[in-house]
């Protein structure tokens, strides 16, 4: 019975420490706020402007940032063997409505160091997506606020780093740099 509880205690003690290794942490301070996750996890850091705080994060995604009228949301994911073969401007071919929602117009593409960014804007609002294969793994960093955020927010998404890079997906193209195109 006691080898029992206490390979139970051991249990708890492993499964308590693999939860604390998918936290995500959020740190301010006098300069802006501080996300970011453990190597061996999602493996990601970004700094987002002073005045954003930790909300609750819609389903889906792992983690929800907002400040006055701007949002930060990041979504983690495996990539599945489709999305490895097809690559990232595939990827975002077949997210182009879900990146649109809500706004009239063509998404902006931009490309470089194995990422692409999907931006497009209005009078109204400004929405960035920014899209990263890495290894196994996708993300996707979603930035929402008014037009006069633009700047901010992109800055955000290119500071958006990779810990430990692991590379290009398995099976998938190299993600070199590619040509700033249009989606219509």
């Amino acid at each position: 019975m006691k080898t029992l509880i206490r390979l139970a205690a051991s249990l708890l003690l492993l499964l308590s420490a693999a939860g604390a290794v998918d936290e995500i942490l959020v740190e301010s301070d006098a300069d802006g706020v501080i996300v970011r996750s453990p190597a061996a996890a999602a493996n990601f850091l970004f700094r987002a402007p002073k005045g954003f705080r930790r909300a609750e994060a819609p389903e889906g995604f792992a983690l929800a940032l907002e400040a006055e009228g701007t949002s930060i949301r990041l979504r983690l994911a495996d990539l599945t063997a489709g999305e490895a073969r097809g690559g990232l401007d595939a990827f975002l071919t077949s997210r182009e409505q879900e990146y649109r929602a809500g706004f009239d117009g063509s998404l902006g593409i931009t490309s470089g160091r194995g990422r692409r960014t999907a931006a497009i804007e209005t009078k109204d609002a400004f929405r960035l997506v920014l899209v990263v294969f890495d290894g196994a793994r996708r993300y996707e960093l979603f930035c929402e606020g008014a037009p006069g955020a633009a700047t901010e927010l992109a800055a955000v998404a290119e500071g958006f780093t990779i810990l430990e890079p692991k590379g290009a997906p398995e099976g998938g193209p190299l993600l070199g740099d590619a040509k700033a195109g249009t989606i219509e």
